[in-house]
């Protein structure tokens, strides 16, 4: 009886087509991420033209020492909060990860028929270079975030020893979201190997059955 090398099998279709919905869903969070984009700074900007009085009610020039004071308090937090937003808003951070986001879109959309329908190749190119914009997007945002500050500088942190403890904060947060950021989308390269290598196509050269193979019962 002649002995039959078996076949090699042909990769699951549903690695891709994983792949596939899963860039659907960055595609759902790439929209949502241009929405907020825009729609933040123009809710920042009329939040920003609102007084602390409209807020907090006229000041109390009636009231004893304690609420005036706790009322200039108040004023002095909100106007810096205000400073603080409108110091983001100009800084283009918005700008740059909307720009981001429209090219993780258009990375994403073109990537899903096309994984879905078992193109291996130009599929997991588009997912790899959505993963790397994607990467590239969080640092830059990153490092425009630091140079405006991730947390507003009020004036009552003005003593030396405060501002050294601020300054080691933001220098924490930005190590610590870099370490993220690597950690995140080392995360996606691997499953993207993952996926490239379970979905590759099997070598068919030593499919054909040699004669040396045959053997006569």
């Amino acid at each position: 009886m002649a002995d039959v090398e078996a076949l090699p099998k042909e990769p699951n279709s549903w690695w891709l087509r994983g792949t596939a919905i899963v860039m659907g869903l960055m595609f759902l969070l790439s929209v949502g991420q241009v929405a907020s984009s825009l729609l933040v700074p123009l809710g920042m900007e009329r939040l920003s033209s609102t007084e602390w009085e409209d807020i907090a009610g006229e000041y109390p020039s009636e009231g004893n020492e304690r609420e005036q004071d706790e009322w200039r308090e108040g004023e002095v937090f909100w106007n810096e909060s205000m400073d603080y937003w409108e110091t983001i808003i100009e800084s283009g951070i918005f700008e740059v990860s909307a720009a981001f986001s429209m090219v993780l879109i258009l990375l994403s959309a073109a990537s899903i028929p096309v994984l879905w329908n078992g193109d291996r190749d130009l599929g997991l190119k588009l997912a790899s270079g959505w993963a790397l914009t994607f990467m590239i997007s969080q640092i830059v945002t990153t490092l425009m975030f630091y140079r405006v500050g991730f947390m507003p500088q009020y004036s009552e942190v003005g003593d030396s020893g405060m501002q050294l403890w601020f300054d080691l904060t933001e220098t924490f947060s930005l190590t610590l979201s870099l370490v993220q950021i690597v950690i995140c989308n080392s995360c996606l390269a691997a499953l993207l190997v993952v996926v490239a290598t379970r979905s590759k196509i099997p070598d068919r050269d030593y499919d054909l059955e040699s004669g040396f193979h045959s053997t006569n019962s």
